[in-house]
């Protein structure tokens, strides 16, 4: 790809909610241009382009309303192509600031109720909470960066994306650990601690369910016998 410029040009009309057949246009460039290996991870890494494209999905107050074309074209562009070339960077790329940079959009695109499916071609579900993982040495920005977008995947995606972080073996304890943590930020607490309530409570339920199934099926205790 020749010039940054471009892609500047692109991120621009796509925040453009009073020209929707401009943003429109440039959400179907994205798309044809992430056909091709090469620029996945160049635009994947392109921040503005990913939030532009996030931000289309958002309604939008009349009397510019978000046309349906549009984000059909931003949701392609999105998940189709941006998703794993998020998640190719975050594991393949050592350089200072990419993985924190990457995670932050990464969260971002976790809200979307669509991203469930993208993050499981790429399990990226096992990559974030590795991220999140105190043992794996993340930086402090990139473990709250995942803890972020692990709490939106688990809010859009519902019971089955809150089913798929649990069944990654480490996941609970390093939630909790994170959001336990007095030396990471208040907001990666913060995260972290909703993302685990999300994770246990629903296993303390099904629990106290069964406890009270099992009390019916027994019954009340028998009356003791008389002397």
């Amino acid at each position: 790809m020749a010039t940054p410029g471009l892609l500047d040009g692109l991120a621009a009309a796509l925040r453009s909610p009073a020209a929707p057949a401009a943003a429109q246009h440039a959400a179907a460039t994205v798309y044809s241009l992430l056909s091709v290996e090469a620029y996945r991870p160049i635009i994947g890494g392109k921040e503005e382009i990913i939030a532009a494209l996030c931000a289309m999905l958002r309604p939008i107050a009349p009397p510019h309303p978000n046309p349906t074309k549009s984000l059909k074209d931003a949701l392609k562009a999105l998940f189709a192509s941006a998703v794993p070339a998020l998640f190719s960077l975050i594991v393949n790329d050592g350089r200072t600031g990419i993985v924190e940079d990457c995670t932050a959009v990464v969260a971002q695109v976790a809200g979307c109720g669509e991203s469930l499916e993208a993050f499981r071609r790429v399990s990226g579900v096992q990559v974030l909470v590795d991220l999140v993982d105190a043992a794996t040495g993340t930086t402090a920005r990139a473990r709250e960066n995942a803890a972020a977008a692990l709490l939106n995947l688990a809010e859009s995606g519902g019971e089955r994306a809150i089913e798929d972080i649990r069944e990654v073996e480490t996941a609970v304890a390093a939630v909790r650990e994170l959001a336990e943590s007095t030396s990471s930020s208040q907001r990666a607490r913060t995260k972290a601690a909703a993302l685990l309530g999300l994770l246990v409570r629903r296993p303390q339920q099904l629990e106290e369910e069964d406890w009270r199934a099992s009390e019916r099926v027994a019954g009340p205790p028998a009356a003791a016998a008389a002397f």
